[in-house]
C-alpha cells in the first residue's frame, strides 16, 4: 500500500513541478500565450497538489481502519 502512495506522492509532485515550469515560462513570454502558460501553471500546480492530498488522505484513512479493524 505504501508503493501505489509513494507513486502517487511522486505523479502529484512532478505535476506541481511541471506548473511551476509553465509560471517560469509565462514570466518570460508576452502577449495572450503568457497568461494562458500562467493559467495552465496555476492549474496543473493545483491539479498536483489535490492528488497528492487525496492519496495521503487515503492512505491514512486504509491505514486507521485496519487498525481499528484488529482491535475489536
Amino acid at each position: 500500500m505504501k508503493l501505489v502512495l509513494y507513486f502517487f506522492q511522486f505523479i502529484g509532485f512532478l505535476i506541481i513541478s511541471l506548473g511551476g515550469y509553465h509560471i517560469y515560462k509565462a514570466r518570460q513570454i508576452e502577449g495572450m500565450g503568457a497568461l494562458g502558460a500562467g493559467f495552465l501553471g496555476a492549474a496543473e500546480i493545483g491539479f498536483g497538489g489535490l492528488i497528492v492530498i487525496i492519496s495521503a488522505s487515503v492512505y491514512w484513512i486504509q491505514k486507521w481502519r485496519a487498525s481499528h479493524k484488529l482491535k475489536k
